[in-house]
C-alpha cells in the first residue's frame, strides 16, 4: 500500500516538474535570439541589481523585453535600442561599460594594474635576490696590525 502511494507521489512530482521545466522553456523561446542579446547586455531595473534583463523574470524585464522586440520589429539598428534605453535610464544599465570614452578607462585599468604589480614583484625579487658585495677596507696601518700581520705570516711558513 505504500509503495503504490509512493510511487504515485514520485510520479506526480516528476510531472509537475516537467510541467514547470517545458513552461520556462517556452517563455524563454517566447522571444527571438537578438532580443535575447541586447537583454543580456542589460541589467534589470526592478531593484535586484544583479540579474540581467534576460535572466530577470519579473515584470520590468518582460516590458524591456517587449521594448526591444518592438523596435526591432520597427527596424531600430540594435546599437540604437541601446542607446535609447542609455538615454532613459543612463549608464547604470549596461552590464559592462562601453569601450569608449570613460567606459574604456574600465576596460584598461586592470591590465595595467596586473602590469604595474607585475614590474613591482620583478623588481623586488631582482633586489632581494642580487648580493651586495661589501668590501672590509682596513681602518690604517698601525704598529699592532702590522705586527699581527707579520706573526700570521710566520705562522703560515711553518705549516706550508
Amino acid at each position: 500500500m505504500q509503495s503504490r502511494r509512493a510511487k504515485s507521489i514520485l510520479l506526480i512530482a516528476v510531472f509537475l516538474f516537467l510541467t514547470y521545466f517545458f513552461s520556462l522553456e517556452g517563455a524563454a523561446l517566447a522571444y527571438s535570439d537578438e532580443v535575447n542579446r541586447l537583454a543580456g547586455k542589460l541589467i534589470c531595473t526592478c531593484g535586484c541589481d544583479t540579474m540581467l534583463v534576460s535572466d530577470c523574470e519579473c515584470e520590468a524585464a518582460a516590458q524591456m523585453k517587449d521594448f526591444i522586440q518592438e523596435k526591432l520589429d520597427s527596424g531600430v539598428k540594435p546599437d540604437e535600442i541601446l542607446d535609447i534605453l542609455v538615454k532613459t535610464y543612463g549608464e547604470k544599465i549596461l552590464a559592462e561599460p562601453r569601450r569608449e570614452g570613460f567606459g574604456l578607462v574600465a576596460w584598461v585599468t586592470p591590465f595595467l594594474a596586473l602590469l604595474f604589480g607585475l614590474f613591482v614583484v620583478a623588481f623586488l625579487i631582482k633586489t632581494w635576490t642580487t648580493r651586495r658585495r661589501v668590501e672590509i677596507k682596513p681602518s690604517g696601518t698601525s704598529s699592532t696590525q702590522k705586527r699581527y700581520r707579520k706573526k700570521i705570516e710566520e705562522e703560515l711558513k711553518k705549516w706550508t
